[in-house]
């Protein structure tokens, strides 16, 4: 049972876990304050840096998180250490990667239950928290690393100067398929980004992606694809828009879409694909310039879309059937607003993000 909250440093003053006392920090309101249990660096020498660049992953009794350089001598380079809630001790690793390491961040490295999924541009690899051990592995054909999990399938996409498609792979056994194969059209060549699985109203399963094309390096075409895993068909294909946009996935609920292009949000309905509405964020937003979501990110909260742009320092609050903005408020100071780092998380009805403010 994990009652604290653990914070991993890439070098730490002891080479051995320790159990520390709790900080004098005093609570603002009768609500108890975090208490450090323990620390322990996760490299033999102390003078490396940036070491991880996966966020840690719990399990039972485990928190699991990798290190580029190994923890001592008993351990490899890359490994991702299992280590014991309650002592900090490493009780076991996994390096057995089918074609090399990466930094797994974002959606390179996605967990459900017992099962830690990592993806390259070439290969899956599948940790079993249970034990340590490979589950299953894939090499794949060049793509973004990205993956994604809906349902019991893991989806990842693949691209070369012809061709884009969509795999999936059943997330026990690693047994794949073939899910969408689209070719070049009209000299652009597709780019499958940012898959979403979703269940329509009629209880079918769904996914939605971006196809950001290129025609050469100048000429930029993004679209959106939904397809029908339940019969196995491309439901739509919405009108195509003539501008580069993000790599950030598509969001579903269970009636809507929502695309980002480069400066804009459209929404589409689940089922037909039919543009709802669409919002030139420039036009709301207090910063000027690209509405890049590179960090942080956009989230649906029941009849809401909740965003916060990188490197500006506002919350805004969209109508989720209308586009039209309900609020927005500034959340860090000018100084402090471009160092947000990692996407949203949500836990019980609140959203977290980080920042870097000093």
């Amino acid at each position: 049972m994990v009652s604290s909250l653990v914070l991993f440093l890439s070098a730490c003053l002891k080479d051995q876990a320790v159990i520390l006392p709790s900080p004098p920090i005093p609570p603002k309101d009768n609500t108890p304050y975090l208490e450090i249990k323990w620390e322990r660096n996760i490299v033999a020498d102390l003078n490396r840096q940036f070491s991880i660049s996966s966020p840690p992953h719990l399990y039972t009794d485990y928190v699991i998180i990798d290190s580029e350089y190994p923890a001592d001598s008993n351990y490899s380079s890359n490994s991702f250490y299992f280590i014991d809630t309650s002592s900090g001790s490493i009780n076991n690793s996994w390096n057995g990667y089918i074609a090399g390491p990466d930094l797994f961040y974002g959606d390179k490295i996605v967990q459900k239950e017992n099962l830690l999924f990592l993806g390259t541009q070439n290969s899956i690899d599948v940790i079993n928290l249970e034990d340590g051990t490979t589950k299953w592995q894939a090499n794949v054909q060049d793509g973004r690393p990205s993956i994604f999990i809906g349902g019991d399938l893991l989806f990842k996409a693949s691209h070369n100067d012809n061709w884009g498609n969509i795999w999936s792979y059943k997330i026990q056994s690693g047994q794949s398929k073939l899910v969408y194969n689209h070719l070049k059209e009209q000299g652009y060549r597709p780019v499958f980004v940012g898959i979403e699985y979703a269940v329509a109203p009629n209880g079918d399963e769904l996914i939605v992606w971006k196809n950001w094309s290129l025609k050469g390096m100048t000429q930029h075409r993004t679209e959106f694809f939904c397809y029908n895993l339940t019969h196995d068909s491309l439901m739509w294909r919405s009108e195509q828009y003539l501008t580069t946009s993000s790599v950030y996935k598509p969001i579903a609920s269970d009636s809507i879409v929502i695309g980002l292009l480069l400066n804009e949000i459209v929404a589409f309905d689940i089922m037909t694909g039919q543009t709802l509405w669409k919002l030139d964020l420039t036009e709301v937003s207090a910063c000027p310039g690209q509405m890049n979501f590179s960090s942080a990110g956009v989230h649906i909260n029941e009849d809401h879309i909740i965003m916060v742009y990188t490197g500006c320092p506002e919350v805004t609050v969209l109508d989720l059937n209308s586009g039209i903005v309900i609020k927005r408020w500034p959340y860090l100071t000018e100084s402090d607003y471009s160092k947000i780092e990692g996407k949203f998380t949500h836990y019980n009805g609140k959203l977290f993000f980080i920042s870097q403010a000093e």
